[in-house]
């Protein structure tokens, strides 16, 4: 029996819930902490390179010999120093390094096969399209409404980076737009296949990889299986890395779920939206 099935028989799935958001609130790695030790390990590698911090986890990048400036996501290395902070000067060093061995990281040419989707709200969509990446110009960040309160957006995932895409960047890599979800959709099955489901008490937690959790919202392969849970499925996805599912008649599920919810809300990182979502013939919307 692994650790998590060990919390999980103990404290049941809304204090496993609960005590993940309080750890991250309390002693997770501080994204902006890290966003500046990345900034300054940049700088002592590429003391002319001209760095701004567009948000946590998230650079503009001049390197020098070039007047392009590069966005860098961090994401992925903020990932790997949360699962071994004793780590972090040698992460900063690879992915550092990977930046700055290429300095046509924004324009490198993108694998469809690695092109992922992600679950966003409103606001953040406006935000990224509002951010410019050529002759200071905003662009059209690929994207489809996924119901009244979240969008679908895209991103390239790499081993060292995560990059939003346009729609300029798809027609350039001769993306079919028509098939872009379910493609997508099957990358992310490809690529993480090891999808969990745990919980009891009609309140249950989908588990894959601690970034695309919320992903799953697209993944009919998920929602069409057998749900165990009492009246219509209720989901919620109040954070990237957070899924959660009960019913419309699982009266405590529900309310450990609000509580799980608000919870995330108020305190947790890289929030999505603190509202709950029935699915009704095959699609998802706002439940109360």
């Amino acid at each position: 029996m692994d650790t998590t099935q060990i919390i999980l028989g103990v404290l049941g799935i809304v204090a496993l819930a609960l005590a993940v958001i309080s750890f991250r609130k309390r002693k997770a790695p501080d994204p902006a902490g890290f966003t500046r030790d990345y900034i300054a390990h940049l700088k002592k590698a590429n003391p002319e390179a001209q760095v701004r911090a567009v948000g946590d986890l998230e650079l503009e990048i001049v390197l020098p010999g070039s007047d392009e400036p590069l966005r860098a996501f961090l994401d992925n290395a903020f990932r790997d120093y949360t699962m071994s902070p004793r780590d972090k000067q040698p992460i900063l060093d690879r992915y550092v390094g990977a930046l700055t061995e290429s300095r046509a990281t924004a324009t490198a040419p993108i694998d469809p096969t690695r092109i992922l989707p992600v679950i966003r709200d409103r606001e953040f969509l406006e935000q990224a399209s509002q951010v410019p990446r050529k002759a200071d110009k905003a662009v059209e960040i690929a994207s489809e409404q996924f119901n009244d309160d979240l969008y679908v957006m895209y991103v390239a995932d790499s081993e060292h980076s995560v990059r939003y895409l346009s729609e300029a960047d798809l027609e350039e890599a001769k993306v079919d737009r028509a098939n872009l979800r379910a493609q997508a959709v099957e990358n992310l099955r490809r690529l993480y296949p090891e999808v969990q489901v745990m919980g009891a008490n009609g309140l249950f937690m989908v588990r894959l990889d601690g970034t695309y959790e919320s992903s799953l919202l697209l993944s009919e392969r998920l929602w069409e299986q057998p749900m165990e849970v009492k009246g219509e499925t209720i989901a919620a996805v109040p954070t990237r890395d957070l899924l959660l599912i009960t019913g419309t008649l699982e009266r405590e599920g529900l309310e450990m779920m609000r509580k799980i919810v608000a919870e995330a809300s108020a305190n947790a990182s890289y929030r999505i939206s603190p509202k709950m979502f029935i699915r009704r013939n095959g699609q998802f919307e706002a439940w109360e």
